[in-house]
């Protein structure tokens, strides 16, 4: 088993007083950190943008480094680039830049306009030279920008703070300003009492599925036992007799009549280490030894599988039941056109999208699809981005598989509409379920900035204004009228359409459609912050949904999707890691439509991880940064043109108990 190590951790204490808009310290108040993610997470965005991904970097170990030290002009001697390299910086409010010859001779002469130019405010510094600053203002809402330039062989010196606002993210620099390190024996006495009953352990959720690697997917958990004069059932419960506000991210486990009986931490191992939950635990519960932990863990581990068995089992059972009922139901209504219409000469028009969605290919119809690509605009093949079942099989050119039901395919949302236009163009082409025509419906838009060339002046606005204001004063007066959607001429409705500084434009959800004779399902994905999102829609007799997708976390898309080349076909493809860990997490959650596919597809691709060049720390950062449940929002269209928004989870909720919506 993996054992934990004091130099793998960094302890910091607070000298002063510290705030920001996410956290509070107070002075004396001990840090503990996971010096691995510290080094990580301490990076700024423009450093990642520019580096991480791509690995440009070559870094020359400094040996004498202290086992505390975490900054990066601490741990290396120096940092050189490997090759030339030119980058477009997006500028987004929040960036940091230190305003030196060294970065103006970096970027272009359209960067220093941006930045020398942009609202921003000044960060006091030793020397109050004014120079380092902090934009506040940029990406999305104004487009700012800059293309940065770097040459082989050049060293990136940490003595130049310009070099020092790209590397660090200043809001830690701000933190770590008013810390202190702690060290040798101060340190080693936390680090006992931390970890004296610390255990490396797989998630219960997944351990049953990673039962012959013990290793892999470990997580940090502390444990603890509640303290025998507090006997509670709910967190609310504790809450009021010990007055402590307690965390979502403590786990509870109930004894047999329903009380607390233990608490614990859950960190993975690509994630900080909080040591301020445990010393709130600590008030209300004591520490177990290793030995109880190890034995608690472990009957949580046996307790989950045993449910996760009886579900299987109880489905199992329900959908014999059901088969059993339909079964009877068939024989007695089987000649009932109010039941089968189209028997006894009655007929009726069947549902499209419900026969399509029954379609079943083989891996020889799909790698037909594959090839026949090529026929197709390569400007437009290049930007479809292929994902799901279908990918492991045909990279592998696999001989044989499963029956496949769909081919699964993101598109950048700003590339849906050409798309759309020369898939509409091919004679095999048949839209199958459209999403627009819904969000038309129901006016579901989204706010497109305008160029800056598409803005009208202040002067030409009020000129306009003054002008519609006398024009309306000679119209009727039931010429005007609010309904921005009524036809009636509304000259101030008019005059707001063009000068507002954005476009109002229907979202894409997306289509289910027929292509070259196999079903496909496309998407819009796209870049929101750090995360890749996605669009999605489900649309049946009884509902209507509009989706907001979460695809991964901390992730930019451009660095994520990989390009790859089929059957003389170029286009996108999002990692086989990816598929590998979203297949795993549809196992975990039991979904039964794809249970049994989503197996299969998982031991095909851990059967072939070498030929399909599988790494494990791929699925150790994906798995690290993929959603909980990756719907992030629902809008239920209703009958009458409106929206019904919900949260990914209360969707979760109605799906998990009306199964037939998902």
């Amino acid at each position: 088993m993996k054992e934990f190590k004091r130099e793998d951790y960094v302890y910091l204490r607070l000298t002063e007083d510290f705030e920001d808009e996410k956290v509070k310290y107070k002075k004396g108040e001990i840090l503990r950190y996971r010096k691995e993610w510290l080094i990580e997470n301490i990076t700024g965005r423009q450093f990642g943008n520019v580096f991480n991904y791509d690995n440009k970097l070559i870094y020359e170990k400094n040996d004498d480094c202290d086992e505390n030290d975490f900054l990066y002009h601490k741990i290396y001697k120096s940092v050189i680039v490997s090759k030339d390299r030119s980058y477009k910086l997006r500028l987004w409010p929040g960036d940091y830049f230190y305003l030196n010859d060294w970065l103006f001779e970096h970027i272009d002469d359209s960067g220093i306009y941006a930045i020398t130019n942009a609202q921003k405010k000044v960060i006091p510094d030793k020397t109050n030279s004014n120079k380092l600053i902090e934009l506040t203002e940029g990406y999305p809402y104004k487009e700012l920008d800059a293309r940065i330039y770097f040459k082989k062989d050049e060293k990136l010196d940490f003595s130049n703070p310009a070099v020092i606002a790209l590397f660090y993210n200043m809001d830690w620099m701000k933190l770590f300003a008013k810390t202190e390190v702690i060290s040798d024996e101060e340190k080693q006495e936390l680090f006992d009492d931390d970890f004296c009953n610390a255990i490396y352990a797989q998630e219960p959720s997944t351990a049953f599925i990673w039962k012959d690697d013990p290793n892999h997917d470990l997580h940090e958990y502390h444990y603890f036992k509640i303290k025998d004069d507090i006997r509670v059932k709910s967190k609310d419960e504790l809450k009021k007799k010990t007055g402590i506000d307690i965390p979502y991210s403590i786990d509870f486990i109930y004894d047999d009549e329903g009380f607390i009986k233990f608490a614990s931490t859950n960190t993975s191992c690509y994630d900080t280490s909080y040591r301020n939950i445990e010393q709130l635990i600590l008030k209300f519960a004591d520490r177990m030894s290793a030995d109880e932990a190890y034995e608690c863990h472990k009957n949580l581990i046996a307790d989950y599988i045993k449910h996760r068995e009886e579900q299987l089992e109880n489905w199992r059972k329900a959908q014999e039941e059901e088969k059993i009922k339909i079964e009877k139901l068939y024989k007695l209504q089987k000649n009932n056109p109010s039941y089968f219409p189209g028997v006894n000469g009655h007929f009726t028009h069947n549902d499209q999208i419900n026969n399509n969605q029954e379609a079943r290919y083989t891996i020889n119809q799909i790698k037909e699809f594959y090839k026949k690509l090529k026929t197709l605009d390569p400007s437009v093949v290049k930007e479809m981005c292929f994902y799901g079942g279908t990918i492991p099989y045909i990279l592998n050119n696999a001989s044989q598989s499963r029956d496949f039901g769909d081919i699964d395919i993101f598109v950048p949302v700003q590339k849906m509409e050409s798309l759309r236009k020369c898939l509409s163009e091919q004679a095999d082409f048949e839209m199958i379920c459209d999403s627009k025509p819904l969000a038309e419906f129901c006016h579901l838009t989204s706010r497109i900035p305008k160029k800056q060339i598409e803005l009208a002046s202040q002067n030409e606005q009020t000129d306009e204004l003054f002008s519609l204001m006398l024009n309306t004063m000679m119209e009727p007066e039931d010429a005007i009228n609010d309904d921005e959607d009524d036809n009636t001429h509304n000259p101030f409705i008019e005059f707001a359409k063009r000068t507002r500084p954005y476009y109002n434009k229907i979202q894409d959800f997306g289509f289910k459609a027929k292509l070259f004779g196999i079903n496909i399902s496309v998407f819009p994905i796209y870049q929101y912050e750090n995360n890749i999102m996605a669009k999605s829609f489900n649309i049946n007799d009884k509902n209507r949904f509009l989706l907001g997708v979460r695809v991964l976390n901390n992730e930019n898309i451009e660095n994520f999707v990989k390009n790859v080349e089929v059957y003389d076909c170029a286009f996108k493809i999002l990692p086989l890691e990816y598929t590998l860990v979203s297949k795993k997490s549809a196992v975990n959650e039991n979904y039964s439509f794809r249970l049994e596919k989503d197996k299969e597809d998982l031991e095909y691709i851990l059967s072939h991880k070498k030929e399909l060049g599988i790494n494990d720390e791929k699925i150790q950062e994906i798995l690290s940064k993929y959603p909980n449940y990756s719907i992030s929002i629902a809008y239920k269209v209703n009958d009458n043109a409106s929206t019904t928004t919900m949260s990914g989870e209360t969707y979760k909720e109605l799906v998990l108990t009306n199964r037939n919506i998902s």
